[in-house]
């Protein structure tokens, strides 16, 4: 008899799974090589993703500010994953005077014309347990209900090593 795929059922994410939330970040970033690359990855205060008060405000004001946040669940209803998307890449925030104009740069950088702030999305924050079909079941999910929707984005820092973002 063949195992059968698990499914996953992915819906709004909301304050009240902060604290599962929380407990897969620490689950996935022990050391302090993993946390440094999240912080630099996220443009967040390595110090404050340290201690479980502050990164708990700071995964609610992703979820309260982000354009779209899911959580997924599995069958038990467990969270296994959440994703954080937004239309501006969530550097920019950090930058003084950067403001949202992303599209100038992006253009400067890939020319791609195709992609633009009506047909695409940043990933601001994304956790998972190791599980291809959660990311699977987050872009299917996404893709179907935003159907103007074209491209995810992924803005990766320059100061950010291939090496870091193997454990993001």
């Amino acid at each position: 008899m063949a195992a059968q795929d698990p499914s996953f059922f992915v819906r709004r994410a909301d304050p009240d799974d902060i604290d599962t939330i929380n407990a897969m970040f620490e689950r996935t970033f022990e050391d302090e090589q993993a946390i440094e690359a999240f912080a630099q990855f996220h443009a967040a205060d390595r110090g404050n993703l340290k201690q479980p008060l502050f990164r708990q405000k700071f995964f609610v004001s992703l979820v309260e500010t982000c354009f779209m946040s899911v959580t997924v669940e599995d069958e038990e209803s467990n969270i296994v994953g959440f994703s954080l998307l937004d239309d501006t890449p969530l550097q920019l925030n950090a930058v003084e005077n950067a403001g949202t104009d992303w599209e100038s740069w992006f253009q400067e950088t890939y020319n791609l014309p195709e992609v633009d702030n009506t047909n695409s999305l940043w990933f601001s924050c994304c956790l998972m347990e190791p599980e291809s079909a959660i990311m699977a079941e987050i872009l299917r999910t996404t893709f179907s209900t935003m159907h103007e929707l074209q491209h995810l984005l992924v803005f990766v820092p320059a100061g950010v090593t291939e090496e870091a973002t193997s454990v993001l």
